[in-house]
């Protein structure tokens, strides 16, 4: 039974790449709850022509994975008989949610929505398994259910089936009454807590189901490869288990939607995502929006080989608005008062212009290259950021140095304590806070005499940005020595540096309905659709992985990896 729910969840593993939703909104909404934590939709109708246009199905890929070891040839058919009963041009979704079941238990289901050709073909499928012809199963009015364990369920109508993961968490603590009674914690039964779950997938109506959220419904226009909808209206119903209490943080937490797309292109992956934030949020960011990365911080990093870059550009002003908003102002401002400081100090002392730059990155640097300290040096770093305003900015700056963590030398602060032991280099004054790697690299910075090696095409996509990243993901592995692997990690290091290019992700303003931002994975080969690139990978790591365990189970070794299959 193990190794077929392992082989299964290998299989949905596929079905996660090459599953499908349509452009319009989806009836399958209708089984989700509209306070799910987080959806996830794939089109497969799109993925699996990018596929095939390479040769590539699910027969390929089963067929990749299973080539260097025949003694699963048992887990390879129950793969293949399996995915018959699948529909592949129809929609796959794959969902969380939370729930509160009393005062010291919570529960999360995790399920995966599956369409299928034919109920009775599936259930024939079910019980050809030895493993689960004696399981009961259980037809209610709307579906039909098998459970699988004390926190797995199978359920099905003649055109879905539902594979639900339950898992409970219970606070065992014990409390004593004023007559010194001792009362134990509610006891919950995970297998009536798990039916309900599934049952309320089936019954809710649509008002209470994703169907109902034009956010959600309305996602769909967009063609894409790949769909997210993840809601915070979760996250307040644990609220009242938090240790404290804040007046106002449901207010700021409820009704926050992120929505995102994901498109498989000629040698690149995009995501583009918004976030929605409520009412309460909206006004905070549109009175704060406006300011843009400063790249003037980066140009003259003095490297043509940077591994990667962060910027940003924020008023902080906006932390201290949330924080009046929740209440908790004067309470921070008791506090600092102790510290001869406020709350106005700690967000006026920055002005909101902040980067962060690393490159040379080495690991073979540890034979012998040194740093102006002497030390072992891996790579260079500098952190900038930007002096709002000086009379606050000195008094948080006295403070660490009244602490030891810096030094005060005339107009200018350095490292002390731990940050010295550490070589940590720290040049602070009334322009700009520096944290470098080492002095040479700090100098070279603050010169401006070089120019950073940082592509058009590059600059051109994070200008005008409120924050924005790059990861140079090719120097970056070439910067691991190969050597240093064994022979198939080592097959795996050249297929990674032969296969992956750079990472550039960005975020803009609030613009007064969302927060927009994109996300872009590159690769080495533009002219190849990027989803057969990563297949091809993931085929070949499955492949080796096998071949690497033939002296194991390895669908046993998989159960190491998640423990919780040992339930089955």
């Amino acid at each position: 039974m193990k190794k077929f729910i392992v082989s299964a969840s290998m299989f949905f593993a596929v079905a996660i790449v090459i599953s499908s939703c349509s452009s319009k909104g989806p009836k399958e909404a209708k089984f989700i709850p509209k306070d799910a934590s987080f959806v996830m939709v794939v089109d497969a109708g799109s993925l699996k022509n990018k596929l095939q246009a390479a040769n590539i199905n699910i027969d390929s890929i089963i067929n990749k994975i299973f080539e260097q070891d025949s003694s699963q040839a048992r887990h390879k058919q129950i793969l293949k008989e399996f995915q018959e009963n699948i529909v592949w041009n129809a929609q796959f979704f794959i969902f969380s949610t939370s729930k509160k079941i009393s005062s010291v238990a919570h529960g999360e289901s995790y399920n995966l929505i599956a369409p299928i050709k034919d109920s009775a073909r599936l259930y024939a499928f079910i019980h050809k398994q030895d493993e689960l012809k004696d399981k009961k199963v259980v037809h209610e009015k709307k579906y039909s259910y098998m459970q699988l364990g004390n926190d797995v369920c199978l359920s099905w109508t003649d055109k879905n089936v539902i594979a639900t993961f339950y898992h409970v968490t219970e606070n065992k603590r014990m409390t004593i009454d004023s007559v010194v009674h001792v009362n134990e914690p509610e006891s919950i039964n995970k297998i009536d807590e798990l039916k309900k779950q599934v049952d309320a997938f089936y019954t809710q109506s649509e008002s209470e189901s994703l169907a109902s959220v034009s956010m959600f419904m309305g996602l769909f226009k967009e063609k894409a490869d790949a769909y997210t909808f993840s809601g915070s209206s979760s996250i307040s119903k644990y609220l009242s288990m938090m240790p404290v209490q804040l007046p106002k943080l449901e207010d700021l937490l409820k009704d926050n939607f992120t929505t995102s797309t994901f498109s498989f292109e000629e040698g690149k992956i995009t995501a583009k995502s918004s976030f929605y934030p409520n009412k309460t949020l909206s006004a905070i960011f549109k009175k704060y929006s406006g300011p843009t990365v400063n790249l003037s911080m980066v140009e003259n990093y003095p490297s043509q080989n940077i591994n990667g870059f962060l910027l940003a550009s924020v008023n902080p002003q906006v932390f201290n608005e949330i924080l009046k908003e929740l209440d908790v102002d004067a309470l921070m401002n008791s506090y600092f008062e102790k510290l001869n400081i406020s709350s106005d100090d700690l967000f006026k002392c920055l002005k909101g212009d902040i980067a962060v730059a690393v490159s040379d990155i080495n690991l073979g640097r540890f034979s012998g290259n040194k740093d102006t300290q002497g030390k072992d040096q891996i790579g260079k770093m500098v952190f900038n950021a930007a002096v709002g305003d000086k009379k606050s900015f000195d008094k948080m700056m006295d403070k660490a140095a009244e602490n030891g963590l810096l030094v005060k030398q005339n107009n200018t602060y350095k490292a002390g304590g731990l940050l010295q032991i550490f070589g940590i280099y720290v040049h602070i004054d009334d322009k700009n806070l520096i944290v470098a790697s080492d002095s040479l690299t700090y100098a070279q910075y603050v010169s401006k005499t070089g120019k950073a090696n940082i592509s058009a095409d590059v600059i051109s996509q994070i200008k005008d940005k409120s924050s924005a990243a790059y990861v140079n993901i090719e120097s970056i592995i070439s910067g691991v020595s190969s050597n240093k692997f064994s022979s198939g990690d080592s097959s795996a290091y050249a297929t990674a540096k032969n296969t992956f290019k750079d990472i550039i992700a960005t975020s803009s303003n609030y613009d007064g309905t969302k927060i927009a931002s994109e996300f872009n994975l590159r690769l080495k080969n533009e002219k190849q659709n990027s989803l057969v690139t990563l297949m091809s990978l993931f085929t070949n790591f499955s492949s080796n992985y096998v071949k690497n365990h033939q002296k194991d189970d390895s669908f046993e070794h998989l159960l190491l990896l998640d423990p919780s299959m040992g339930n089955f």
